[in-house]
Parts: C-alpha cells; sequence; structure tokens
C-alpha cells in the first residue's frame, strides 16, 4: 500500500502540483471514507467502476502518446535504436545473472503465487481472496478467469506502452528532472517518467486520466485495507485474542485496523523514494545488521529482569520496557549513522577523539559490559539444556563455549549467513513466546494500562532500573557501529542518506521485535505467577517449573527452555573474530587529505576501494572492500596547487632556500615516521593490488633503502660542490637548485617504490611536491600523511585525490607546473604535455609503456633461460614495466624451451598474496581478466594456442598464466603491451628478425639475450644498443641496482632515474661566479666565513 501510496504522491507533484502530505491526506482520506463505511460488497461494486475508467485513462494515454512524433507510432516505438537492447522477449541466456534475475525467478514466482502442488488454491493472496470471495465454486471459477485476463493480459499493456515511449522521450534521470523543475528532486525518479509523460495529453483526456489514476489508487488501498481487516480479524482476534467476539466487537475491530492500516502506511510513504526503496526495505527487513544486535537486548539477563518485574508487579513494569527500547533505538541508531557516515565504529572514533586514559577506561568498562553479558548468556543456554535434556550445568557450559567455537567458524563463510542463522534464532524466540502468549490468555486492558507510567514501590524502581541496565548495553553500541560497514554503500550524499533510513528501518523493527520478546516475558510472567500470587519467582529454573501446571499444557515449559537455548546461542555470536596477522584491523576510510600543511576535513563523494582479494559472500565470490578515499574536484586540485605554488615562491620561499643539511634532516625525520608505519603500509600494498606479503615486504624496505641511498648520494654531490673552481680568472661555486612544482604522479604496480624514486629526490632538491596517487594503491599513502605534515614546511607536500582526466587537465593548463613526473602511459604523457601553455619551460622525468623483448638463441643454457624467462616474464603477474613480454626462441630449440617452459610454469603456486611461496596472484585492475582474455582470442583467431593446460582461465580476479604459441605479427599480442601474465612466443629463424622487431617497436626500455657464444652476443650487441637502454645478458631484465642509470628510448621514457640521476634531473646546476680579484676575494670570504647564504657556503656535510 505504501508504495501505491507513492505513486499517488509523485503523480500530484507532477500533475496537481501539491505536496506530498497534501496528496496522502486527499487520497487517504476520502479512500479510508468508504472503505469504512462500506464492506466487502462496496469494495467490488466500487472497483468495478473504477477497472473501467481506469482502463479507459491508460488505453487513451497509450494511443496518444504513439501519435507524438518523437515516437512515431508502435513502429516506430518497438524499431527505435534507443530501445533495441529492451525489448526482447527472452533473456540472454548466456548471461546467467540476466537469466535468473529476469526469467526464471519471475516465472517461479507466478507459479507459486497461483498454485502449486498440495497448497491449492496457491500461496497468491490475490487468488485466494477472489475465490474465497465469490457465493459459489462455479462463479469463484469465473472470478479467476476474469481477473488472470484481466490483470495479466489487458491492464498491463497501456502502461508499457507508455513507459517504453518515456524511455526515448527522457532517457536518463537528469532530463526527466530538468523537465520537471516544480516537483521536489528527491521524489523524482524513474518512476517519476509515467506522469510526466501524463503532461504531453490534452486537457480533456488529461482530466479522465486524472480520474482513472483516482480510481486505480482507491481501488487498490480500499481492496488492500478490506483484505488485511479481514486477516487482522478473523485469522487473528477472532482465534487467538477473543474466540468469544460477537460481530459488533469484530466490526469495531475490523474499522480500527483499517484506520490504523491507513496511516501507517501514508507513513511509510511519505518516508520513501521510489517503490525500488520500498523493495530494499523489505529486503533488509530480517537481513539487516540490527537483528545481530537486537539478540543482545533479549539475552538471558534480560529475562530474568524481565520475570522478576512480571511475577512482583503485574504488568504496571512494561512501560519500563517501552521506554528502555525507545532508548536503544535512538542509540543504536546513532551508533549506525556514525559507521555509515564516517565510517567508523565507535571504538575506532573513540580512540581518534579522546586521549589514551580515557580510551583505556573505556576499553576496561566494555570488556566488563561484555564479559557480564557473555556470563548471562552461556549460563542461560547451559540452564536452557539442563531444563530440556537434564544435563549438568558444568557440562552445558562446556558445550556452549564449543558450539560458540564452531559458529565462529560460520562467521567466515560470511558475515550475510551468519545474520540470517541470528534471524532464525531471534525467530525462534518470537514463535515460543508468541506460543506462550496463546497458552496464557493475557489479560489486555491491563496490558494497556501497563504503558501508564507508574512506580508502586522502591523495589519496583529497582528493578525498572534493572531492566534498562539489561536492555541498553554499550557493547552493543560498539558493534552496531562496526556491523553497519559490512554493508556496501556509495559514498555520496543520496546513497548516505538512503543507507540511513534502512538502517533505521531496520534497528526500529528489530529492536521492536526484542521488545515484543521482552514484554512477552514480562506478561507471560504477569500472566501466571502474579495472578497465581507466586510474586517471588525471580529464577529462569523456577519459572520452567511452575509453567506447565499453572499453564496446563507441557509444551509451555518446552517452549521456553527452547527460547532459552535460542536465547543464550544468539546472543554469544556478536563477538568479534580476531583477525589473522595478515588481515587488515579494519577498512581504512579515508576523509581528509593534505593540503598546505594541514589535515582538511573530506565531506564529499569518496571512491570505494576492493581488493583483488576475494571473498565468499551470498552472492559468491566478490571483492572485499577495504576502505574509500576522497573524489576531489578541481577546486581541491587547484587550492593544492596553490599552496605548493605559494611554497615555493618563485624560488624564495623556506623550503627551497633552506640549506641542504636542513633538507636532509627533515628527510631523514621523515624515514623513522615511515618506518613507524612499515606493519600497516605493508598490508595495504598486499590487500590494495594483490602482491604477495613477502614482495610487500620487499618494495617497503626496497624503497626506505632507496631513500637513504639518496641521502647519501645528496650528501656526495654538496660535498663536491663545496669547492670554488677557478678557470681563466673568474671564480666560482657550482650547486643543484630546485626547479619549482613537481607533479608527481605514480603507477599502481609499484605504488610506493617507483612513486618515491620521483617523489623523494624531487623533494629532497628543494622543489614543492603536488603528489596524486594512482587509482590502484590510494590507500598506503594515507598512513604517511602525518609524517609529510609534519617533517616538512605547509605547502612543500600536497596531496590531492580525485579523477585524473577531471582534475589534472587543469593543473596542466595553470602553467605553475614546472616539472611532470609521471610513471604510466605515453599516451597520458603527450596529452599532459600538450596542455601545458609554455611547453619550452616544463621539465618531464617520464617512466612509460615498455614491451620488453627475450632473445634465446641456440647456444644458451635452456634451464638458465627458462629461469630467467619466468622469473621475468610472471614475477607480480607480469605487471612490471621491466617485465619480459615477448619471447623470441629460436625455431630449433622452441619445441625443447617450451616443454621446460611449461614444466615450469605448473610448479607456480596460484592463490592468496598472504600465502607463503605463492607466485600468481589475484589482479587489481577491475577489468583486466577481460582485456587478457581479448588478447588471447586475437591471437587464436591468427592461428596461435595456449600451450599450457589451463592457460588463461580466470577465477574472478585470478588469472592462470597462458603461454601463447606461435604469435605473429598480425597478433596485437606481438606489439602491445599485455601487462598481465600472458607469455607470448615468437619462433625466428634470424637474428634479424628479433633485432627488426626492436628496430621497428615504438617501446625502447630493454632487452634480455640469452646466449653463451661469445661471438653470437658480440655480433649483434652494437646493434641493439642502440634500441634500448639497458641489455640484459642471461638474466632477466630488472631495474636494479637502484645506482644503474634506469632510463628508456622511444616511448618509453624520457629523462633517466637512478639515485644520482634522479637528483640530477629534478634541479638544474647553478652557478655564483665572480671576476678573481682582492676585493671580490674578501667579499667571498666574508659571506662564506658568516654563513650568510646558504647556497654559497663551503660546509662540508658528513
Amino acid at each position: 500500500m505504501a508504495t501505491t501510496t507513492l505513486a499517488a504522491i509523485k503523480m500530484s507533484a507532477v500533475l496537481l502540483g501539491i505536496s506530498p502530505i497534501q496528496a496522502v491526506v486527499l487520497a487517504g482520506v476520502i479512500t479510508l471514507i468508504y472503505s469504512t463505511l462500506g464492506g466487502l460488497k462496496a469494495v467490488i461494486l466500487t472497483d468495478v467502476v473504477q477497472f473501467i475508467v481506469a482502463m479507459i485513462g491508460s488505453v487513451g494515454v497509450s494511443i496518444f502518446v504513439l501519435t507524438m512524433p518523437e515516437i512515431g507510432g508502435l513502429t516506430g516505438l518497438v524499431t527505435s535504436p534507443v530501445l533495441s537492447e529492451k525489448l526482447s522477449f527472452f533473456p540472454d541466456f548466456d548471461d546467467t545473472t540476466s537469466l535468473f534475475s529476469l526469467f526464471i525467478i519471475p516465472l517461479a514466482v507466478q507459479w507459486w503465487s497461483v498454485w502449486y502442488p498440495g497448497s491449492e488454491p496457491g500461496g497468491g493472496g490475490y487468488v485466494a481472496q477472489r475465490i474465497l470471495s465469490a457465493k459459489n465454486e462455479k462463479e469463484a471459477i469465473k472470478a479467476v478467469f476474469f481477473f488472470n485476463i484481466a490483470h495479466y493480459a489487458l491492464r498491463p499493456w497501456p502502461w508499457v506502452i507508455v513507459a517504453l515511449a518515456s524511455i526515448i522521450i527522457y532517457p536518463t534521470l537528469d532530463s526527466l528532472k530538468i523537465a520537471l523543475p516544480h516537483v521536489d528532486p528527491s521524489i523524482v525518479n524513474d518512476d517519476s517518467a509515467y506522469s510526466a509523460m501524463v503532461r504531453f495529453v490534452p486537457n480533456g483526456l488529461l482530466g479522465l486520466v486524472v480520474a482513472s489514476l483516482m480510481a486505480a489508487y482507491m481501488s487498490t488501498i480500499s481492496t488492500h485495507l478490506n483484505w488485511g481487516a479481514s486477516y487482522l480479524v478473523h485469522d487473528f482476534f477472532k482465534r487467538f485474542v477473543n474466540p468469544q467476539a460477537n460481530e459488533s466487537q469484530m466490526l469495531l475491530i475490523g474499522k480500527s485496523a483499517v484506520v490504523l492500516l491507513m496511516i501507517t502506511q501514508a507513513i511509510l510513504a511519505l518516508f520513501l523514494e521510489s517503490a525500488l526503496q520500498a523493495f530494499n526495505i523489505l529486503l533488509s527487513v530480517g537481513a539487516g545488521p540490527g537483528y545481530m544486535v537486537s539478540v543482545g537486548y533479549m539475552d538471558p539477563g534480560n529475562w530474568a529482569t524481565d520475570i522478576a518485574g512480571g511475577s512482583q508487579f503485574g504488568y504496571q513494569l512494561i512501560w519500563v520496557l517501552l521506554m528502555s527500547n525507545i532508548m536503544a533505538v535512538v542509540l543504536q541508531s546513532l551508533s549506525a549513522r556514525l559507521g555509515v557516515v564516517y565510517g567508523r565504529d565507535l571504538a575506532q572514533a573513540s580512540r581518534e577523539s579522546y586521549p589514551p586514559v580515557v580510551n583505556f577506561s573505556l576499553y576496561v568498562l566494555a570488556e566488563l559490559a561484555i564479559a557480564a553479558c557473555d556470563l548471562a548468556e552461556v549460563l542461560g543456554l547451559a540452564i536452557g539444556l539442563q531444563l530440556l535434556f537434564d544435563i549438568p550445568i558444568l557440562w552445558g557450559v562446556a558445550l556452549t563455549l564449543l558450539d560458540t567455537f564452531l559458529l565462529l567458524i560460520l562467521i567466515n563463510k560470511g558475515i550475510r549467513k551468519m545474520e540470517a542463522f541470528i534471524l532464525i534464532l531471534v525467530l525462534t524466540i518470537g514463535f515460543a513466546f508468541l506460543m506462550e502468549m496463546i497458552f496464557a490468555q493475557p489479560d489486555l486492558g491491563k496490558i494497556v494500562e501497563g504503558f501508564i507510567p507508574s512506580i508502586p514501590n522502591n523495589e519496583a524502581l529497582y528493578i525498572a532500573i534493572g531492566i534498562i541496565g539489561a536492555t541498553v548495553m554499550p557493547h552493543n553500541l560498539y558493534l552496531h557501529s562496526s556491523l553497519v560497514q559490512s554493508r556496501k554503500i556509495e559514498q555520496n550524499e543520496s546513497k548516505i542518506r538512503e543507507a540511513l533510513k534502512f538502517n533505521f528501518f531496520d534497528s526500529v523493527i528489530s529492536l521492536n521485535l526484542a521488545f515484543l520478546v521482552n514484554a512477552a516475558i514480562l506478561i507471560l510472567a504477569a500472566s501466571t505467577f502474579y495472578n497465581a500470587n507466586l510474586f517471588e519467582v525471580t529464577d529462569i529454573k523456577d519459572a520452567y517449573h511452575f509453567l506447565e501446571p499453572l499453564l496446563g499444557t507441557k509444551w509451555a515449559p518446552i517452549l521456553f527452555a527452547i527460547a532459552l537455548i535460542a536465547a543464550g546461542q544468539s546472543s554469544t555470536l556478536t563477538e568479534k573474530d580476531i583477525p589473522s596477522e595478515y588481515r587488515l584491523d579494519e577498512p581504512v576510510h579515508q576523509r581528509e587529505y593534505l593540503c598546505n600543511g594541514e589535515m582538511r576535513k573530506w565531506y564529499g563523494a569518496v571512491h570505494e576501494v576492493y581488493s583483488p582479494v576475494c571473498i565468499p559472500t551470498e552472492k559468491g565470490l566478490k571483492r572485499k572492500l577495504i576502505g574509500s578515499y576522497p573524489i576531489c574536484t578541481t577546486v581541491e586540485a587547484m587550492e593544492s596547487l596553490e599552496a605548493a605554488f605559494a611554497a615555493y615562491s618563485n624560488g624564495c620561499g623556506e623550503w627551497p632556500t633552506m640549506d641542504v643539511a636542513g633538507r636532509i634532516a627533515c628527510v631523514e625525520k621523515f624515514m623513522q615516521m615511515m618506518l613507524e608505519k612499515r606493519s600497516l603500509v605493508v598490508k595495504l600494498i598486499m590487500w590494495e593490488i594483490g602482491k604477495s606479503y613477502a614482495d610487500s615486504i620487499k618494495e617497503f624496505d626496497r624503497t626506505a633503502e632507496y631513500i637513504y641511498a639518496t641521502i647519501d648520494a645528496l650528501k656526495d654531490i654538496d660535498r663536491d660542490s663545496s669547492r670554488f673552481k677557478i678557470e681563466q680568472g673568474i671564480v666560482a661555486q657550482i650547486r643543484r637548485s630546485p626547479l619549482g612544482v613537481v607533479l608527481c604522479m605514480g603507477p599502481f604496480n609499484y605504488p610506493l617504490n617507483e612513486t618515491f624514486t620521483t617523489l623523494i629526490p624531487a623533494l629532497i632538491m628543494g622543489n614543492t611536491i603536488l603528489f596524486k596517487p594512482p587509482k590502484y594503491g590510494t590507500l598506503l599513502h594515507y598512513p604517511l600523511f602525518e609524517a609529510f605534515r609534519e617533517c616538512f614546511p605547509k605547502g612543500v607536500v600536497n596531496i590531492v585525490y580525485g579523477r585524473g582526466n577531471t582534475i589534472v587537465p587543469d593543473l596542466m593548463k595553470s602553467g605553475k607546473i614546472n616539472v611532470l613526473a609521471l610513471i604510466g602511459s605515453s599516451k597520458v604523457a603527450n596529452e599532459l604535455k600538450k596542455l601545458h601553455p609554455k611547453v619550452n619551460r616544463l621539465r618531464a622525468i617520464l617512466g612509460l609503456d615498455a614491451k620488453n623483448a627475450s632473445i634465446v638463441t641456440q647456444h644458451a643454457d635452456l634451464k638458465l633461460a627458462v629461469k630467467e624467462s619466468i622469473l621475468g616474464s610472471l614475477s607480480f603477474n607480469g605487471q612490471r614495466c621491466t617485465a619480459l613480454k615477448i619471447l623470441f626462441i629460436q625455431r630449433n630449440i622452441v619445441d625443447k624451451f617450451l616443454e621446460l617452459f611449461v614444466e615450469e610454469i605448473s610448479k607456480l603456486k596460484i592463490g592468496m598474496p598472504w600465502e607463503s611461496g605463492v607466485s600468481i596472484t589475484p589482479l587489481p585492475e577491475l577489468h583486466k581478466p577481460e582485456f587478457l582474455v581479448d588478447m588471447i582470442k586475437d591471437a587464436k583467431k591468427h592461428g596461435a594456442k595456449v600451450v599450457n593446460s589451463h592457460g588463461g582461465e580466470v577465477a574472478e580476479s585470478l588469472f592462470f598464466p597462458a603461454v601463447v604459441y606461435p604469435v605473429t605479427s598480425s597478433m596485437r599480442l606481438y606489439h602491445e603491451e599485455q601487462f598481465g601474465p600472458i607469455v607470448p612466443v615468437v619462433a625466428y629463424d634470424s637474428l634479424s628478425e628479433p633485432i627488426k622487431f626492436l628496430i621497428e617497436s615504438t617501446h625502447g626500455q630493454q632487452v634480455s639475450f640469452f646466449s653463451n657464444d661469445a661471438h653470437e652476443i658480440a655480433s649483434v650487441l652494437d646493434h641493439i644498443v642502440n634500441q634500448v637502454s639497458r641489455v640484459n645478458i642471461n638474466t632477466q631484465c630488472q631495474r636494479g641496482p637502484d645506482t644503474f642509470p634506469f632510463t628508456g628510448r622511444k616511448d618509453s621514457a624520457e629523462g633517466t632515474l637512478s639515485v644520482v640521476d634522479a637528483l640530477r634531473s629534478f634541479s638544474i646546476r647553478s652557478v655564483v661566479a665572480t671576476k678573481l680579484t682582492e676585493d671580490n676575494k674578501k667579499l667571498l670570504n666574508t659571506i662564506v666565513e658568516e654563513h650568510e647564504s646558504h647556497f654559497l657556503s663551503t660546509k662540508f656535510i658528513f
């Protein structure tokens, strides 16, 4: 009903321009009046008239829409290219998702709703309603027959036609919002399209359409109101509450139910924004984290206080349960909001907000609360086992503990499975006490009186305090704020608000279920023990033993014990599992960025980071959410650029004028703070890009070594520069000075190491930095923010986030970028350089694409060549710029080489990054497996094969290495960089063939040459050394050692990166000179001796 009212709200807003509240009141009051005044016959008569009016209106709209020139009739509609993919009668059977969601499941639901064996007339309430409303079997058959024709064959088609036409007129939601400027944007969704189309209808027909829509609304609502009231009166009130009720009592209850249902659905409709949202709410009911929390509100500790309150004071303390439940709803909702909006649970927020002393106190209190509650829960379950099976308490506790450990295993199968299990236990408790209420037949009048606040005496006050204490438990707040983060929520304002709404409904429904259970326990105690003058029943065992004689059925104590076991078991399952040494303690939800020495808070859109590591969920394997980071806009990017520009201040800022020793000290301090974050950064490298744990450690440690080597190299350069040079009567000092603002962008495959091979040299040479992390491997830089902020003057290091194609172009166009340091694509580098207004002023330090080849001759050591080629082509899944990306093997040894190569590949361990000895790990790029599969398909199309077993097979983000042979120049694999675990193999007859490949290639980084023939090596060396920047003899291509030059030719690089070369690349030689005269000597000595200048100095750095 709420979704029907929501439709009325939207149509009224579009067609009549009235507010949602006005629409609800207007439509609701009219419907409510005739629904309460009339009965079933009135509904039938009005339904007939309303159906006819509604059909005339909907058919009229569809005919008019088809005559619109934009549609072009029925032929134009079905042939429109906009609808070409939306008119298939059957879904794509190769797409299993569409097959199940759009075809199999709807058919199954329709079959179930009308008939299924053994349960005639089936699960369909609509069909049952028609049958039961008829006066005899013959009329029932007619009713069902007419209903199916009218409901399925006739009614939908006019609406379908208008819906399809609306896709042509309003292809996007934005176009729909533009067309409805007078309507509140929050209620404009895709389901507003029908109303928008109706606006085109001429006035006469428009009036009929509005009348038909009102008729459809009133027909649906009145039917559901009478239907629902009938269920409540006959199936609940008459059967369970008052079996002797007369007609007038049933009529009163029925009309009251109609009013209550109408008010409830109207309130819900005002909260909804779309019908899909209502569907999501239904899914969230029974599937949300609220039920995980609610079990803590119905544990055995609550039972004891509820039984004591009911047995001593009857129904008088029900109001305390209600008030404590309202408190719980408010507190749990606030806790959930913290988790959804801020991405922190209460414990994390407390740790960030309070000093250590306060946090330690909070920790101790939380542990005590958990221990106290668990004591009640474990003992409660043990008591339940004893009551049912006469098991001693000690053995019951042992079974409880063992059972808890077994269920902790279940949580590793997915949080949603755990929630489903908890829900089953909660429903078990609820069902048990529903039956207890039926057995007990409590006094409804006294129950209502119990909601009036009163405290009979001091003893009642103590029990009321106990009820509140057992209900509002602090550790549940910690839990709820953490559980809500297990949901995937898009980080934008509308989706966050929607998630808050869902979590509120989830909390209200689940905690009110807990309230009903607690109220049922108190009511049970009041209606049995209190009425029997047993005022001292405060023990669970006593309650169990007294139930059977007081209620006269053996099922009462059995259900009581079963519910107790379920309560004790479910409550113990809310303990968090302890993470292993390889797991992240918590998702890293970054909500700040570093600009001008400030950690600026971010409240805008964020990008969710999913690890390439997939974990089991109820929907199969899915990438694990490990955090999120800001999606900054051009505004924030330009602010960061201005901060870097101001800090450089045309070379006059604090950092560029600081002496070398001072800059080195800052970097050394940064290095110390960076080492403190080693464990977290290593884990983030592993989880973000799927790099093995061992390789992640190596990347961090190698980066640290590089920074120390850079410091040592700068000291050497400065020592050499500290002397004056005298030439031809000119005395001079030559030092290196900074270039300006450096835009630094690193790669995802070595997000720490390769980024810092440009960032650190640029920084230590006195430049100011604008750093944009890569799309993958982003979060790992966040732990270093504080080190950057504390160790360098404000504005020297600025870290900006966002879509590169959105924010970087304006940075380049500003002309304030002096150096572009990019490790990535040559295409991107070329486009960015073109954007700079003065390209001659822009220095570029670029590490770009590569298609490094391996050439294996017949004189090579095949075992060595295979070993090095395996390492070179498949280390870190082949996702290295220096990886061997094509192998040229002399034809007369290619078969033997492939045999050995395939054998070695079969020995590679494929698995998760934390596994020992793993070689192939998940790929970080979301669509990379699809790209690699396409590359293989292209090769197969042109005659190649995958020669190793399982090569090219995909399991979510895992891609089994594929050896493709024979590769020829007609294939993409021959020319394009695959950057993944595919090994193209080319057979050649003459060495001129691979040399030709090197000459014609657009890449020119490195080559590996395998041969033990010195003359053969010498014969080609002079040719290939002029095609690439490094020739590796009998070894794989590689970057190290870091003191060696690392560069490339053609489209592979610009500038040279090694420890020393990088320092030179990010600086320029500057000279201070004068004629060698006595006056000038005295002048220079004064400046040097009195340390007046940082540049002109003879200080020697040790």
